[in-house]
């Protein structure tokens, strides 16, 4: 999977994925973007919550749950950190709300998905699990 960025100038990137052309990345004005489109840590928490929420509803679709109302909110905690005070993510707060028609089969629905499916997002797995990046320059 490859994507890439295009520089626009300031904080601002044009971002290509697929065949999705020009997706804007931008900063807001306090973080000397010109707050064209989610920065960088919007893009993340908007990945990692959809990306657990369409495993949940992956689950509640293979158990036949019939759902309805459903609502996903990502909250991103920032925080300064360490000696110099740089702004870090210190965690993320996923709340997910929904519906069942038949709410009798709700809890035991909920508590067998719950068990499963964070495991099958990607994304979730690997900030819990960590995973490396190595960064090349001009090769």
């Amino acid at each position: 999977m490859k994507i890439t960025l295009d520089y626009q100038g300031n904080q601002q990137f044009k971002a290509n994925a697929r065949h999705f052309k020009g997706i804007i990345i931008d900063e807001p004005e306090a973080f000397h973007g010109d707050n064209q489109g989610p920065s960088p840590i919007e893009y993340f928490l908007i990945g990692t919550g959809s990306c657990i929420a369409s495993s949940l509803i992956f689950c509640l679709n293979k158990n036949n749950a019939n759902f309805y109302d459903f609502e996903v909110v990502i909250d991103g905690i920032l925080k300064h950190k360490g000696p110099k005070m740089l702004l870090k993510l210190v965690k993320i707060i996923v709340t997910i709300k929904f519906r069942i028609k038949d709410e009798e089969s709700k809890e035991k629905v909920v508590e067998k998905c719950k068990s499963i499916f964070q495991a099958h997002c990607p994304l979730s797995d690997s900030i819990i699990n960590g995973i490396p990046i190595e960064l090349k320059i001009n090769e």
